[in-house]
């Protein structure tokens, strides 16, 4: 297991998810938290890696590994956007990338989301989640 960001909680796992009985797979909690009409960035932890770990990572990107949200129940969709011009229709792939592998030198470990929530407004002016969208980046500390 990569050593992500631990929840207040810890590791979380709800084995009545979909999806885990399905593959198999544990769902585990996540760090992040959503408020309706909130726009918010928000730290979840600093991390520094072992050697060890960032082989681990470099492993993960080589094999193009990918993790999921899940948010009311309803997976991420992730948008990848064309490297040269931001401004293209982006285009949507499922599962987060760990990282971008860039040679045995250059790794290049994604360390932000910018997650969308996209709501449907009902008649009776309740809000309902429809989807959500994450748009993984690396950003460099200063």
């Amino acid at each position: 297991m990569l050593n992500w960001c631990a929840t207040r909680n810890g590791l979380g796992y709800d084995e009545s998810k979909y999806g885990t009985t399905l593959t198999g797979t544990p769902l585990h909690e996540s760090p992040y938290s959503h408020k309706f009409g909130w726009d918010q960035n928000v730290l979840v932890c600093k991390k520094t890696f072992t050697h060890s770990q960032v082989e681990q990572f470099s492993f993960m990107m080589q094999h193009d590994y990918r993790y999921e949200l899940y948010l009311d129940s309803l997976p991420s969709a992730v948008i990848q956007r064309d490297a040269n011009n931001k401004e293209l229709q982006p285009d949507y792939s499922k599962g987060i990338p760990v990282g971008q592998f860039q040679g045995l030198e250059k790794i290049m470990l994604y360390n932000h989301l910018d997650i969308t929530v996209k709501v449907h407004d009902t008649f009776e002016g309740h809000h309902r989640i429809v989807g959500f969208e994450v748009e993984p980046y690396s950003m460099a500390e200063d």
